[in-house]
């Protein structure tokens, strides 16, 4: 009896965490879909999502964890359809298995614990689950570590080996190996067409742009900025220096600043995703992101915003805003004195106030001339705004040559008014 009950919790956890493992695998692909994750733990799973771990051999780790319980599911089966010849054998794989499982879950729950910022709340569970999963599996198989190791030694002579029984083992073990190779090879042959079918439409992008309504956005004086006061374009971006979305446009950001500095201006607006600072929102997404917003200004003051941007978001997790500060050679006493002083919190206050007035709903939140560009994909941007550029006539590229020091230098906007 006890042993029904355990085989029906396993049965049920698998169900669980495959369940769990196909709508990982899918929000990977689908990453604009309902985020559950959010809605149910109030922490997205969007980090560990799209950060570099997320892949194993181009297959997200959601479909590896989907081959994984199928590959156990089907080690259970070849005993019941081929015999119980088979039953050590699989009893092996399902240990290598587990055993594996279990290894990768440490390896990434260490991951989640050195960065913060790869948190996921469903990946946590799941990996909660195979390790539940290891030791149910060792108890109704009788088969452990010693088993594990006995079956390395060599075996007793038999007199009269059964070979027809072996090459029924090799065929039923072929078969088991055929449906893992080709689940692997169909999920990541869905995975390589999502991302085909998600290839960037410019033109609906740009129609998309054209219909948004153009909103006033005062840039003061205490804003931190970057490329060209004078430049014909006004980027205005609304970030969160903990939001793993806002991490990965970053890289645009520098994109952007190296073709179209020199007929762009781009503002940075301060929307941190913290309740300490931002009671628009409900729940404390990034905590922290408060003290990293106005320790960005006490770095533009000094006129290193830019480089205290790039330390930020190198990696994920959250920073030791002094250690930051050193590593931008900022002088420490007018860096700790502005953060804290009243300057600061202003400023951040108003980005916010700015922001909810916009109805921003996440970040980066980004916008050009006023209108928003809602798809902040790698080369969205860029694409709109050399469209816009083109309508006016411009070119950024020869703008550059002619000034190849702008787009460069990235200081506060109060800063170039004082010098």
């Amino acid at each position: 009896m006890k042993t029904v009950v355990t085989r029906g919790i396993v049965v049920f956890l698998m169900v669980w965490a495959m369940t769990l493992s196909f709508y990982l695998f899918f929000k990977h692909l689908e990453t604009g879909g309902p985020d559950v994750c959010l809605a149910v733990f109030g922490n997205s799973c969007n980090g560990a999502l799209s950060g570099f771990y997320a892949e194993l051999l181009g297959l997200p780790l959601g479909g590896w964890g989907i081959l994984y319980y199928v590959s156990l599911g089907l080690f259970f089966l070849i005993p019941r359809l081929f015999g119980n010849a088979f039953l050590q054998g699989s009893r092996f794989f399902i240990f290598l298995f587990s055993f594996c499982s279990v290894m990768a879950g440490g390896y990434f729950i260490g991951l989640m614990l050195l960065q913060p910022a790869l948190f996921c709340p469903f990946c946590t569970m799941i990996h909660g689950i195979n390790f539940l999963l290891f030791f149910l599996l060792m108890k109704i198989n009788s088969y452990g570590f010693r088993s594990f190791l006995s079956s390395f030694r060599a075996p007793a002579v038999q007199v009269q080996p059964a070979a027809a029984s072996g090459l029924w083992k090799a065929f039923g073990f072929l078969v088991a190996g055929f449906f893992m190779t080709s689940g692997f090879f169909g999920l990541k042959a869905l995975a390589l067409s999502t991302a085909a079918r998600q290839r960037i439409d410019i033109k609906k992008i740009v129609a998309d742009y054209d219909l948004q309504p153009v909103r006033q956005i005062p840039v003061s004086k205490e804003d931190a900025t970057a490329g060209n006061p004078s430049g014909a374009m006004k980027l205005v971006i609304f970030t969160d220096f903990y939001c793993p979305a806002c991490r990965m446009f970053s890289a645009e950001t520098d994109s952007i600043l190296k073709k179209f500095g020199g007929e762009c201006l781009i503002v940075f607006k301060p929307f941190p995703l913290s309740t300490d600072c931002n009671h628009s929102i409900k729940k404390d997404l990034h905590a922290g992101a408060c003290e990293a917003a106005k320790a960005s200004l006490a770095a533009a003051q000094q006129g290193k915003f830019m480089e205290f941007h790039h330390e930020l978001f190198k990696d994920a997790g959250k920073k030791d805003l002094i250690m930051v500060a050193k590593q931008c050679s900022l002088q420490l006493p007018a860096f700790d004195s502005f953060r804290n002083g009243p300057v600061a919190a202003s400023v951040v206050q108003a980005g916010i106030r700015q922001g909810t007035t916009l109805g921003i709903e996440g970040t980066p939140a980004v916008f050009l001339n006023g209108r928003q560009i809602k798809d902040t994909r790698p080369g969205v941007v860029q694409a709109v705004l050399k469209r816009e550029l083109q309508a006016t006539g411009r070119d950024s590229s020869i703008y550059r040559k002619k000034h190849p020091d702008t787009g460069r230098s990235v200081r506060n906007a109060h800063n170039r008014q004082t010098r």
